[in-house]
């Protein structure tokens, strides 16, 4: 049994040796975006909350301030987890070290097929189907806000899975565990807890004694609720400082994630007052590769009778996230990255769908060939555009000629770095001086040489400096 399973293994643990071995290679080619300074500031301050008491930083990330509103709505413990250990500030080992964590990301994706389909022949393809999903891909290394939150919502489910299989109290406290750190990293999070409960009552509802057991499936989801959201208040203090009202203000204000700015979808600006629901559709369906996306939609469909466990959860997870989507009807911006856990889901769909076309050979190989091909044009792409494999676009958004004009093309000013390098390296002017027409913190990170000293616009964001003006 012990050796089965170390065998069943092997292959995950070939795929992560490769996986790291191309990401060590090409950690320090990402350039740093705005987002990041804001992220990894906040988890050096939570790690001085919380180990240094500081009097200042415990008032910081509970009492409403004007100019403290980064501390309250965000979970800062994977940020302080980074600051442990990276506390130079290094954007390289930040980007590295995001990389480790997200690989967690594709053993979860492995497990969950491995578990329904019992062959590593079958599993490995989920991890290989996500690393070919460039959307997710290249947000690895310096997104350390939606990559986690999916890493998190995967392993979610994949507990889900195992609880139905082991029914332990273990398993619940896991889950409830997991779901607050997810919903405290997006409130979309909370949608696991629903998840959990349909999941449940939906397998037990054909067991002789599912009404027996309808009270302890009550009662475990209320559990699971209540670990959740205990864990919610430690994650993010705020919220423990006033659960009830300021769960209610958690929820109203990351309606916008929060942002305040527009959104841009086939040339058209959105603000939050007229923002179109078909955002979030659209980009999936431009930026899902066309074979996963083919698939998953083909899975999708072959779904009225004899379901797996694990196409069921796929399933009930995507309908609570499009009753969500309908009805809260967030303001989503840059691209799709607030989605980015739909992909994996969409992956594991698509190889079941792959799967399931099995049973018919010639169909299997023929769609093998295509699967082979799209695959090796997007392993190009990775090697012309690296370090920007977020920016890809499916034939369906290829398509649109404007496509870098009509919709959001960089994210937070990661692109600076390139032209700040390549400006360091070919400008002839003696101490040139350098503008920043945004919040980029990459001219000091890059090309330090060329700040203004008499109109430094990062006067007052160095971390110590931006400590005193948050709290």
């Amino acid at each position: 049994m012990i050796k089965k399973t170390i065998n069943s293994q092997i292959a995950i643990l070939i795929f992560l040796a490769i996986f790291f071995s191309i990401s060590f290679l090409i950690y320090k080619d990402f350039g740093a975006t705005i987002d990041e300074f804001i992220v990894y500031t906040r988890g050096d301050y939570f790690y001085h909350k919380v180990v240094g008491n500081d009097p200042y930083l415990q008032k910081g990330f509970v009492v409403n301030d004007s100019d403290n509103f980064v501390l309250h709505y965000y979970n800062s413990t994977y940020p302080a987890l980074l600051y442990i250990i990276n506390n130079d500030g290094s954007y390289e080992t930040y980007h590295l070290l995001n990389i480790i964590f997200a690989s967690f990301s594709f053993v979860a994706v492995y497990e969950m097929l491995l578990l329904t389909y019992k062959k590593w022949q079958y599993a490995i393809l989920g991890p290989i189907f996500l690393f070919f999903t460039p959307r997710f891909l290249g947000h690895i290394p310096a997104n350390p806000k939606d990559i986690p939150f999916a890493t998190c919502y995967l392993i979610v489910l994949l507990l889900i899975l195992y609880h139905k299989k082991f029914q332990s109290l273990l398993s619940i406290l896991l889950i409830g565990l997991f779901i607050g750190l997810t919903a405290s990293l997006r409130v979309l999070g909370f949608g696991l807890i629903f998840i959990y409960l349909i999941y449940i009552l939906l397998e037990s509802r054909n067991e002789k004694n599912f009404l027996k057991k309808f009270p302890d499936n009550i009662y475990s989801f209320f559990l699971v609720s209540f670990i959740s959201f205990s864990v919610l208040m430690m994650s993010i203090p705020y919220i423990g400082a006033d659960p009830f009202n300021h769960t209610l203000e958690l929820l109203k204000i990351n309606k916008s994630y929060p942002w305040e700015g527009v959104s841009l979808l086939f040339g058209m600006k959105y603000t939050k007052e007229n923002f179109s629901i078909n955002y979030v559709p659209i980009w999936i369906a431009i930026s899902t590769p066309i074979s996963i996306l083919l698939l998953s939609i083909r899975s999708i469909g072959n779904s009225f009778k004899n379901i797996s466990k694990l196409k069921k959860i796929l399933l009930i997870s995507l309908a609570v996230q499009i009753i969500f989507l309908m009805v809260i009807k967030p303001f989503v911006y840059n691209g799709i990255r607030h989605y980015l856990f739909i992909f994996p889901q969409l992956g594991i769909l698509a190889v079941i769908g792959l799967i399931e076309l099995t049973k018919w050979r010639k169909i299997f190989v023929v769609v093998c060939l295509l699967i082979f091909i799209d695959f090796g044009i997007i392993a190009y792409q990775y090697i012309k555009i690296h370090p920007y494999q977020y920016v890809y676009f499916n034939i369906f958004g290829s398509l649109n000629r404007d496509v870098t004009r009509d919709f959001d093309f960089d994210y937070w000013a990661s692109s600076d770095r390139k032209s700040l390098e390549w400006l360091k390296k070919n400008t002839k002017i003696e101490n040139p001086k350098i503008y920043m027409c945004s919040a980029s913190t990459s001219l000091k990170t890059y090309f330090p040489e060329a700040i203004d000293s008499n109109n430094n616009p990062y006067k007052g964001y160095e971390p110590q400096k931006l400590y005193h003006h948050l709290v």
